[in-house]
Protein backbone atom coordinates (compact mmCIF):
# COMPACT_ATOMS: atom_id res chain seq x y z
CA UNK A 1 0.00 0.00 0.00
CA UNK A 2 2.57 2.42 0.03
CA UNK A 3 3.54 2.50 -3.74
CA UNK A 4 3.05 5.67 -5.04
CA UNK A 5 2.63 4.48 -9.10
CA UNK A 6 -0.82 4.54 -9.94
CA UNK A 7 -3.26 1.71 -9.59
CA UNK A 8 -4.56 -0.89 -12.13
CA UNK A 9 -7.68 -2.54 -12.51
CA UNK A 10 -8.10 -5.35 -10.97
CA UNK A 11 -5.53 -4.55 -7.93
CA UNK A 12 -5.64 -5.24 -4.71
CA UNK A 13 -5.13 -2.63 -1.87
CA UNK A 14 -4.91 -3.77 2.00
CA UNK A 15 -7.16 -1.89 3.96
CA UNK A 16 -5.73 -2.69 7.38
CA UNK A 17 -4.49 -5.31 9.30
CA UNK A 18 -6.47 -8.67 8.11
CA UNK A 19 -9.29 -6.23 8.14
CA UNK A 20 -10.27 -6.46 4.23
CA UNK A 21 -9.19 -4.84 0.46
CA UNK A 22 -9.98 -2.89 -1.57
CA UNK A 23 -10.30 -3.88 -5.45
CA UNK A 24 -10.19 -1.82 -8.06
CA UNK A 25 -12.69 -3.06 -10.34
CA UNK A 26 -12.36 -0.88 -14.45
CA UNK A 27 -11.75 2.83 -14.66
CA UNK A 28 -15.10 3.48 -17.21
CA UNK A 29 -16.26 6.79 -18.76
CA UNK A 30 -17.60 8.30 -15.49
CA UNK A 31 -14.60 7.68 -13.68
CA UNK A 32 -13.78 4.51 -11.12
CA UNK A 33 -15.00 1.72 -9.86
CA UNK A 34 -14.26 0.10 -6.72
CA UNK A 35 -15.38 -2.67 -4.74
CA UNK A 36 -14.55 -2.11 -0.56
CA UNK A 37 -15.09 -5.05 1.67
CA UNK A 38 -14.15 -4.06 5.12
CA UNK A 39 -14.95 -4.69 8.71
CA UNK A 40 -14.29 -0.39 9.34
CA UNK A 41 -16.63 0.38 6.91
CA UNK A 42 -19.80 -0.58 4.94
CA UNK A 43 -19.76 -3.55 2.49
CA UNK A 44 -20.43 -2.84 -1.33
CA UNK A 45 -21.38 -5.97 -2.69
CA UNK A 46 -21.54 -4.69 -6.58
CA UNK A 47 -19.34 -1.95 -8.61
CA UNK A 48 -20.77 1.55 -7.97
CA UNK A 49 -19.73 4.51 -10.11
CA UNK A 50 -17.75 6.99 -7.58
CA UNK A 51 -20.48 9.24 -6.55
CA UNK A 52 -21.61 10.11 -3.34
CA UNK A 53 -23.44 6.69 -2.82
CA UNK A 54 -22.24 4.61 0.67
CA UNK A 55 -20.01 2.28 -1.43
CA UNK A 56 -18.20 5.15 -2.62
CA UNK A 57 -17.42 7.18 0.79
CA UNK A 58 -15.93 3.66 1.89
CA UNK A 59 -13.84 3.33 -0.68
CA UNK A 60 -12.28 6.16 -0.88
CA UNK A 61 -12.04 6.15 2.89
CA UNK A 62 -10.83 3.21 3.19
CA UNK A 63 -8.37 3.61 0.58
CA UNK A 64 -6.88 6.76 2.35
CA UNK A 65 -7.15 6.62 6.40
CA UNK A 66 -6.16 2.19 5.90
CA UNK A 67 -3.69 2.15 2.73
CA UNK A 68 -2.68 6.18 2.77
CA UNK A 69 -2.95 6.42 -0.36
CA UNK A 70 -5.75 7.61 -3.09
CA UNK A 71 -7.39 5.74 -5.98
CA UNK A 72 -4.79 7.40 -8.40
CA UNK A 73 -1.59 5.98 -6.65
CA UNK A 74 -0.75 9.67 -4.66
CA UNK A 75 0.08 10.15 -1.60
CA UNK A 76 -2.52 12.57 0.72
CA UNK A 77 -0.49 15.44 -0.21
CA UNK A 78 0.35 15.27 -4.07
CA UNK A 79 -0.02 16.98 -6.64
CA UNK A 80 -0.90 15.65 -9.92
CA UNK A 81 1.65 16.53 -13.26
CA UNK A 82 0.37 19.81 -15.04
CA UNK A 83 0.43 20.50 -18.38
CA UNK A 84 -0.25 24.16 -20.28
CA UNK A 85 -0.62 24.75 -23.82
CA UNK A 86 -0.77 29.11 -24.90
CA UNK A 87 -1.63 30.45 -28.11
CA UNK A 88 -1.67 34.38 -29.10
CA UNK A 89 -3.19 36.09 -31.58
CA UNK A 90 -3.97 39.95 -32.41
CA UNK A 91 -5.96 41.12 -29.06
CA UNK A 92 -6.52 37.63 -28.46
CA UNK A 93 -4.84 35.37 -25.84
CA UNK A 94 -5.21 31.63 -24.42
CA UNK A 95 -4.10 29.38 -22.24
CA UNK A 96 -5.38 25.59 -21.75
CA UNK A 97 -4.37 24.42 -18.79
CA UNK A 98 -4.67 20.36 -17.94
CA UNK A 99 -4.49 18.78 -14.27
CA UNK A 100 -4.30 15.58 -14.28
CA UNK A 101 -7.95 14.50 -16.55
CA UNK A 102 -9.23 18.02 -15.57
CA UNK A 103 -8.88 20.98 -18.50
CA UNK A 104 -9.68 24.58 -18.31
CA UNK A 105 -9.51 26.85 -21.41
CA UNK A 106 -9.61 30.41 -20.65
CA UNK A 107 -9.68 33.35 -23.15
CA UNK A 108 -8.52 37.19 -23.14
CA UNK A 109 -9.90 39.65 -25.42
CA UNK A 110 -9.88 43.44 -25.18
CA UNK A 111 -11.72 46.05 -26.46
CA UNK A 112 -11.98 50.14 -26.32
CA UNK A 113 -15.24 50.84 -24.41
CA UNK A 114 -16.60 54.10 -22.21
CA UNK A 115 -15.58 54.08 -18.56
CA UNK A 116 -17.73 53.71 -15.86
CA UNK A 117 -18.99 57.42 -14.34
CA UNK A 118 -18.13 56.77 -10.77
CA UNK A 119 -14.43 55.57 -12.52
CA UNK A 120 -13.70 57.21 -15.47
CA UNK A 121 -9.47 56.44 -15.26
CA UNK A 122 -9.95 52.86 -14.82
CA UNK A 123 -10.31 49.62 -16.77
CA UNK A 124 -12.63 47.21 -16.92
CA UNK A 125 -11.69 43.38 -15.92
CA UNK A 126 -14.59 40.85 -16.17
CA UNK A 127 -14.63 37.10 -15.84
CA UNK A 128 -16.44 34.28 -16.47
CA UNK A 129 -16.46 30.72 -16.25
CA UNK A 130 -18.77 28.06 -17.88
CA UNK A 131 -18.63 24.45 -17.58
CA UNK A 132 -19.34 22.69 -21.12
CA UNK A 133 -22.03 20.16 -21.49
CA UNK A 134 -19.16 17.52 -21.68
CA UNK A 135 -17.73 18.47 -17.73
CA UNK A 136 -21.66 18.67 -16.06
CA UNK A 137 -22.03 16.69 -13.02
CA UNK A 138 -23.99 16.85 -10.52
CA UNK A 139 -22.78 19.31 -7.72
CA UNK A 140 -23.97 20.00 -4.34
CA UNK A 141 -23.48 23.95 -5.37
CA UNK A 142 -26.44 24.58 -7.25
CA UNK A 143 -24.83 26.87 -9.83
CA UNK A 144 -20.75 25.75 -9.51
CA UNK A 145 -20.15 28.37 -12.73
CA UNK A 146 -21.07 31.06 -10.08
CA UNK A 147 -18.87 29.34 -7.43
CA UNK A 148 -16.35 29.48 -9.69
CA UNK A 149 -16.72 33.14 -11.14
CA UNK A 150 -16.96 34.47 -7.52
CA UNK A 151 -13.59 32.73 -6.49
CA UNK A 152 -11.47 33.44 -9.43
CA UNK A 153 -13.04 37.42 -8.88
CA UNK A 154 -12.00 37.53 -5.77
CA UNK A 155 -8.25 35.88 -6.09
CA UNK A 156 -7.18 38.13 -9.18
CA UNK A 157 -9.92 41.38 -9.27
CA UNK A 158 -10.24 42.10 -5.75
CA UNK A 159 -7.01 41.47 -4.85
CA UNK A 160 -5.79 44.09 -7.64
CA UNK A 161 -3.36 41.76 -8.69
CA UNK A 162 -4.00 43.98 -12.00
CA UNK A 163 -3.63 47.90 -12.57
CA UNK A 164 -6.81 49.32 -13.87
CA UNK A 165 -5.79 52.67 -14.12
CA UNK A 166 -2.88 51.69 -16.70
CA UNK A 167 -6.08 50.64 -19.02
CA UNK A 168 -7.31 54.04 -19.08
CA UNK A 169 -6.38 55.57 -22.89
CA UNK A 170 -8.85 58.73 -22.42
CA UNK A 171 -9.97 59.52 -19.57
CA UNK A 172 -14.05 59.70 -19.24
CA UNK A 173 -13.75 58.43 -22.97
CA UNK A 174 -12.15 55.57 -23.69
CA UNK A 175 -10.50 52.45 -21.53
CA UNK A 176 -9.59 49.33 -22.25
CA UNK A 177 -11.79 46.29 -21.41
CA UNK A 178 -10.59 43.16 -21.12
CA UNK A 179 -12.70 39.56 -20.63
CA UNK A 180 -11.73 37.08 -19.65
CA UNK A 181 -14.06 33.74 -20.70
CA UNK A 182 -12.98 30.33 -18.73
CA UNK A 183 -14.46 27.11 -20.17
CA UNK A 184 -14.20 24.31 -17.83
CA UNK A 185 -13.69 21.48 -20.93
CA UNK A 186 -13.15 18.00 -18.60
CA UNK A 187 -14.36 18.05 -15.10
CA UNK A 188 -11.97 15.65 -12.64
CA UNK A 189 -11.99 17.85 -9.40
CA UNK A 190 -10.24 21.21 -8.56
CA UNK A 191 -11.58 23.31 -10.69
CA UNK A 192 -10.78 26.25 -8.70
CA UNK A 193 -6.83 25.80 -8.83
CA UNK A 194 -7.29 25.27 -12.43
CA UNK A 195 -9.55 28.09 -13.31
CA UNK A 196 -7.41 30.61 -11.47
CA UNK A 197 -4.24 29.40 -13.16
CA UNK A 198 -5.32 29.04 -16.57
CA UNK A 199 -6.72 32.79 -16.16
CA UNK A 200 -3.24 34.14 -14.87
CA UNK A 201 -1.20 32.47 -17.60
CA UNK A 202 -4.20 33.78 -20.43
CA UNK A 203 -3.14 37.27 -18.57
CA UNK A 204 0.05 37.23 -18.90
CA UNK A 205 0.33 35.83 -21.69
CA UNK A 206 -1.76 38.50 -23.88
CA UNK A 207 -0.64 41.18 -25.02
CA UNK A 208 -3.07 44.65 -25.81
CA UNK A 209 -2.23 47.03 -29.09
CA UNK A 210 -0.64 49.83 -28.22
CA UNK A 211 -2.92 53.27 -29.05
CA UNK A 212 -2.21 56.86 -30.28
CA UNK A 213 -4.78 59.98 -29.61
CA UNK A 214 -4.77 62.34 -32.50
CA UNK A 215 -6.28 65.98 -30.61
CA UNK A 216 -7.11 68.49 -32.94
CA UNK A 217 -8.88 71.70 -32.11
CA UNK A 218 -8.38 73.90 -28.93
CA UNK A 219 -9.67 74.77 -26.02
CA UNK A 220 -10.25 78.59 -27.06
CA UNK A 221 -13.70 77.23 -29.21
CA UNK A 222 -14.41 74.74 -27.63
CA UNK A 223 -14.12 71.93 -30.25
CA UNK A 224 -12.12 69.51 -29.12
CA UNK A 225 -12.06 66.43 -30.98
CA UNK A 226 -9.96 63.15 -29.99
CA UNK A 227 -9.59 60.55 -32.31
CA UNK A 228 -7.91 56.92 -30.89
CA UNK A 229 -6.02 54.68 -33.56
CA UNK A 230 -5.42 50.81 -32.11
CA UNK A 231 -2.28 49.81 -34.04
CA UNK A 232 -1.74 46.46 -35.00
CA UNK A 233 0.80 44.48 -33.53
CA UNK A 234 2.97 44.45 -36.76
CA UNK A 235 3.30 47.93 -37.00
CA UNK A 236 4.07 48.43 -33.39
CA UNK A 237 4.50 46.34 -30.44
CA UNK A 238 1.96 45.13 -28.44
CA UNK A 239 2.25 45.64 -24.43
CA UNK A 240 2.20 42.97 -21.63
CA UNK A 241 -0.88 43.56 -18.85
CA UNK A 242 0.06 45.36 -16.28
CA UNK A 243 0.61 43.00 -13.33
CA UNK A 244 1.30 43.91 -9.84
CA UNK A 245 1.70 40.36 -8.49
CA UNK A 246 0.20 36.98 -9.39
CA UNK A 247 -2.01 35.81 -7.27
CA UNK A 248 -2.90 31.44 -7.47
CA UNK A 249 -5.36 29.18 -5.43
CA UNK A 250 -4.09 25.77 -3.37
CA UNK A 251 -7.63 23.72 -2.36
CA UNK A 252 -7.24 20.95 0.45
CA UNK A 253 -9.90 18.71 0.87
CA UNK A 254 -10.70 17.17 4.98
CA UNK A 255 -11.86 13.84 5.13
CA UNK A 256 -13.46 12.59 8.82
CA UNK A 257 -11.97 9.08 9.80
CA UNK A 258 -13.78 7.05 11.85
CA UNK A 259 -11.11 6.74 14.31
CA UNK A 260 -10.10 10.16 15.10
CA UNK A 261 -11.53 13.87 15.29
CA UNK A 262 -8.46 15.67 14.01
CA UNK A 263 -9.59 15.21 9.72
CA UNK A 264 -7.36 13.55 6.97
CA UNK A 265 -6.10 16.52 4.70
CA UNK A 266 -5.98 15.69 0.63
CA UNK A 267 -4.34 18.20 -1.55
CA UNK A 268 -5.48 18.27 -5.38
CA UNK A 269 -8.78 16.45 -4.86
CA UNK A 270 -10.23 14.44 -7.47
CA UNK A 271 -14.07 14.33 -8.37
CA UNK A 272 -14.64 11.46 -6.75
CA UNK A 273 -13.12 12.93 -3.74
CA UNK A 274 -15.11 16.03 -3.92
CA UNK A 275 -17.93 13.76 -3.99
CA UNK A 276 -17.35 12.30 -0.03
CA UNK A 277 -14.90 14.95 1.16
CA UNK A 278 -16.60 16.72 4.59
CA UNK A 279 -14.98 19.95 3.65
CA UNK A 280 -12.49 22.00 1.41
CA UNK A 281 -10.56 25.15 2.16
CA UNK A 282 -8.54 27.43 -1.22
CA UNK A 283 -5.78 29.38 0.01
CA UNK A 284 -5.22 32.59 -2.53
CA UNK A 285 -1.15 33.37 -2.66
CA UNK A 286 1.01 35.28 -4.25
CA UNK A 287 4.69 34.76 -4.83
CA UNK A 288 5.22 37.23 -1.72
CA UNK A 289 3.26 35.04 0.72
CA UNK A 290 0.35 38.05 0.46
CA UNK A 291 -3.12 36.21 1.18
CA UNK A 292 -5.05 37.23 -1.88
CA UNK A 293 -8.53 35.25 -0.91
CA UNK A 294 -9.52 32.80 1.13
CA UNK A 295 -12.47 30.62 1.48
CA UNK A 296 -14.00 27.68 3.32
CA UNK A 297 -16.59 25.30 2.38
CA UNK A 298 -18.19 22.14 3.94
CA UNK A 299 -19.08 21.96 7.51
CA UNK A 300 -15.06 19.98 9.12
CA UNK A 301 -13.83 21.86 11.61
CA UNK A 302 -10.37 23.70 11.37
CA UNK A 303 -8.23 24.38 14.07
CA UNK A 304 -5.69 27.64 13.89
CA UNK A 305 -2.65 25.88 14.12
CA UNK A 306 -3.82 23.45 11.29
CA UNK A 307 -5.27 26.24 9.16
CA UNK A 308 -1.62 28.22 9.44
CA UNK A 309 0.06 24.80 7.99
CA UNK A 310 -2.01 24.74 5.36
CA UNK A 311 -1.46 28.04 4.74
CA UNK A 312 2.27 27.29 4.73
CA UNK A 313 2.30 24.63 2.29
CA UNK A 314 -0.13 26.68 -0.07
CA UNK A 315 3.04 29.34 0.02
CA UNK A 316 5.37 26.41 -1.05
CA UNK A 317 3.25 25.18 -3.63
CA UNK A 318 2.59 28.69 -5.02
CA UNK A 319 6.59 29.53 -5.39
CA UNK A 320 6.42 26.16 -7.35
CA UNK A 321 3.40 26.81 -9.62
CA UNK A 322 4.72 30.29 -10.03
CA UNK A 323 8.49 28.80 -10.90
CA UNK A 324 7.04 26.53 -13.62
CA UNK A 325 4.83 29.02 -15.08
CA UNK A 326 7.24 31.36 -15.24
CA UNK A 327 9.27 29.16 -17.95
CA UNK A 328 6.08 28.05 -20.38
CA UNK A 329 5.56 32.02 -20.39
CA UNK A 330 8.60 32.58 -21.07
CA UNK A 331 9.15 30.02 -24.00
CA UNK A 332 5.75 30.82 -25.61
CA UNK A 333 6.52 33.99 -25.65
CA UNK A 334 10.25 33.86 -27.31
CA UNK A 335 8.11 31.42 -29.43
CA UNK A 336 5.43 34.09 -30.53
CA UNK A 337 8.06 36.76 -31.44
CA UNK A 338 10.10 34.75 -33.90
CA UNK A 339 6.63 34.06 -35.73
CA UNK A 340 6.02 37.98 -35.48
CA UNK A 341 9.66 38.55 -37.11
CA UNK A 342 8.63 35.64 -39.95
CA UNK A 343 5.58 37.58 -40.97
CA UNK A 344 7.01 40.93 -40.75
CA UNK A 345 10.32 40.27 -42.13
CA UNK A 346 9.01 37.43 -44.62
CA UNK A 347 10.13 33.93 -44.64
CA UNK A 348 12.98 34.46 -47.13
CA UNK A 349 13.93 36.22 -43.99
CA UNK A 350 14.62 33.22 -41.98
CA UNK A 351 15.92 31.46 -44.77
CA UNK A 352 18.80 33.61 -45.06
CA UNK A 353 19.81 33.19 -41.37
CA UNK A 354 20.97 29.71 -42.12
CA UNK A 355 23.39 27.76 -43.91
CA UNK A 356 21.61 25.14 -46.09
CA UNK A 357 23.30 22.59 -48.49
CA UNK A 358 24.75 23.63 -51.45
CA UNK A 359 22.29 21.68 -53.44
CA UNK A 360 19.96 23.77 -52.23
CA UNK A 361 21.10 27.10 -53.04
CA UNK A 362 21.03 27.12 -56.59
CA UNK A 363 17.66 28.91 -57.08
CA UNK A 364 18.69 31.50 -53.78
CA UNK A 365 20.65 34.68 -53.50
CA UNK A 366 22.49 33.69 -50.76
CA UNK A 367 26.51 31.79 -50.98
CA UNK A 368 26.10 28.84 -49.28
CA UNK A 369 29.88 29.99 -48.01
CA UNK A 370 28.49 33.14 -47.01
CA UNK A 371 28.43 34.58 -43.15
CA UNK A 372 24.28 34.25 -41.96
CA UNK A 373 22.77 37.53 -41.81
CA UNK A 374 22.37 38.39 -38.16
CA UNK A 375 19.36 41.21 -39.33
CA UNK A 376 18.48 43.26 -42.01
CA UNK A 377 18.76 46.64 -42.26
CA UNK A 378 18.90 49.60 -45.64
CA UNK A 379 22.54 48.17 -46.68
CA UNK A 380 21.61 44.46 -46.76
CA UNK A 381 18.19 45.71 -48.86
CA UNK A 382 21.15 47.12 -51.44
CA UNK A 383 23.78 44.45 -51.12
CA UNK A 384 24.72 42.65 -54.05
CA UNK A 385 25.66 38.95 -52.87
CA UNK A 386 27.48 36.28 -54.78
CA UNK A 387 25.53 33.77 -56.05
CA UNK A 388 26.10 29.54 -56.26
CA UNK A 389 25.86 30.21 -60.14
CA UNK A 390 28.83 33.27 -60.24
CA UNK A 391 30.85 30.50 -58.66
CA UNK A 392 30.77 27.68 -61.05
CA UNK A 393 31.56 30.72 -63.74
CA UNK A 394 35.21 31.33 -65.01
CA UNK A 395 37.27 33.29 -62.87
CA UNK A 396 35.76 31.70 -59.32
CA UNK A 397 32.99 34.06 -59.27
CA UNK A 398 34.86 37.49 -60.27
CA UNK A 399 33.21 38.07 -63.08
Amino acid sequence: GSSPERQQPGAALPVGRGRGTLQVVQEGKRGLFATCRSSQYPTMTEAAPLDKSLGNRAAVLAALFDANLRFDGRKPLAWRTLHLQLQRREGFGGAEIEMGKTRVLAEVSAELVRPHPDRPTEGLLQFNVELSPTASWPSATAHPSIELTRMVERGIRDSQALDLEALCVVAHERVWALRVETTVLDDDGNLIDACVLACMAALQHFRRPQVSVDVRGGESDGLVTRKVTVHHSDEKDALPLPLHHVPLCVTFGFFQGPRSNVPEVVADMTRAEEAVAAGRLSVSLNTHKDLCALRKGGGCSVSPSMLLMLTQTAALRVQEVHGWLVAQLKSADEKANKERQLRIRGRDYEAARSVPDPKAMLNTAVHPDSKAIESLDYNDLHKTYATWEDDRAPGGGEN
